[in-house]
């Protein structure tokens, strides 16, 4: 609540709540790619603890690698729209308007 406060307050208008809503409708597609990337190694971890005897040291070695991967992801998706620099998602529609 604080954080729309101020976001009202920049300028007395409620102008900025549809980046504020860009802003988080980026972050939650951002988020669920992440965790769609990690669900794999996290599976392939629990998989190899169970039934192949996988040690601690190859599921530290299993997670340096997914979170490597992961960076590359996120480093590429910021890349993408970097390069592109057009809003690449809906604005947020009100209704009214």
């Amino acid at each position: 609540a604080r954080d729309l406060a101020q976001i009202v307050f920049m300028d007395c208008s409620l102008k900025h709540l549809c980046e504020l809503f860009d802003i988080a409708f980026s972050l939650e597609k951002n988020l669920q790619n992440m965790v769609r990337i990690l669900y794999p190694p996290v599976l392939l971890n629990l998989s190899g603890a169970l039934f192949f005897g996988f040690s601690v040291l190859t599921a530290l070695f299993i997670n340096n690698i997914s979170l490597l991967w992961a960076l590359k992801k996120a480093k590429q998706h910021d890349l993408i729209s970097e390069s592109h620099q057009e809003n690449r998602f809906p604005p947020f529609s009100h209704g009214g308007e």
